[in-house]
């Protein structure tokens, strides 16, 4: 009787990776077929096509995560994370959108949340259990989880290309806040 061939959790998590780009989904017999293994066999190393997911999704919120610590080190952390996010998200689109998935979400206080987390909370100078921190951390993800999920779907492509509005919109979100201009023209605050 024939043995399954020896594979590591790290060659299938390599293999689902690449197999999830190129085919945007996840199936077990194709994931198989490319490691050259039984379906069986996978089994021996992730109980479901869930878990295989769930550890799909935490690698990439670590990676996602070393990419913002690398950033938050440059001049300008801020707009350097949040092009740092963005090219993550643009150049891994089925990761990204797995990762984002209500059922596999990571949770805040895990490895891969802090390791997302820490470095915003970092160039903001303020502390993760400050209640500002989870607003301008909520607001700042939101710009940008929506942002690439707009430019996966090509959404900017019939205007002047993503670029320009993502500085914009950065540029507007970083910027200090101003008063706002009164009926008369005078800064203060609007009525």
């Amino acid at each position: 009787m024939a043995y399954p061939a020896k594979i590591t959790r790290e060659q299938v998590l390599e293999a689902a990776g690449r197999l999830l780009e190129k085919k945007g989904t996840l199936e077990w017999r194709a994931l198989a077929r490319l490691l050259k293994v039984q379906p069986p066999s996978l089994y021996r190393l992730f109980p479901s096509l869930q878990d295989l997911q769930r550890e799909l999704a935490r690698d990439g919120f670590a990676q996602l995560g070393a990419a913002l610590a690398g950033a938050s080190r440059r001049p300008g952390a801020l707009v350097a994370m949040a092009s740092a996010y963005r090219t993550f998200g643009v150049s891994h689109p089925a990761l990204y959108r797995l990762m984002h998935q209500v059922e596999l979400t990571v949770r805040r206080e895990s490895p891969e949340g802090q390791a997302v987390l820490r470095p915003l909370a970092q160039a903001l100078g303020l502390a993760q259990t400050d209640r500002t921190f989870h607003a301008i951390y909520r607001a700042w993800w939101a710009l940008l989880h929506g942002f690439v999920l707009l430019e996966q779907a090509g959404q900017f492509e019939r205007f002047a290309g993503p670029e320009e509005a993502f500085t914009r919109g950065l540029a507007a979100f970083v910027a200090p806040a101003r008063p706002a201009r009164t009926a008369r023209g005078r800064r203060g605050s609007a009525p």
